[in-house]
């Protein structure tokens, strides 16, 4: 089954301080984007180097 809604953009929200990355998630979930987390700068290069599907960082 094939769906005609379009794909919800990919946000990569970085951030080590768990309650800052927890509130940044629901700002993106908010505005209707898909969120992606990751701790630290290490992780996030992990992430964009295995993924083509993220469409802005924070």
């Amino acid at each position: 089954m094939t769906s005609d809604l379009p794909e919800v953009p990919r946000v990569l929200v970085v951030e080590d301080e768990m309650m800052l990355r927890m509130r940044a998630v629901d700002i993106v979930e908010d505005a209707g984007f898909s969120p992606v987390q990751a701790v630290d700068a290490d992780e996030a290069l992990s992430i964009l180097e295995s993924r083509s599907d993220i469409s802005l960082l924070i």
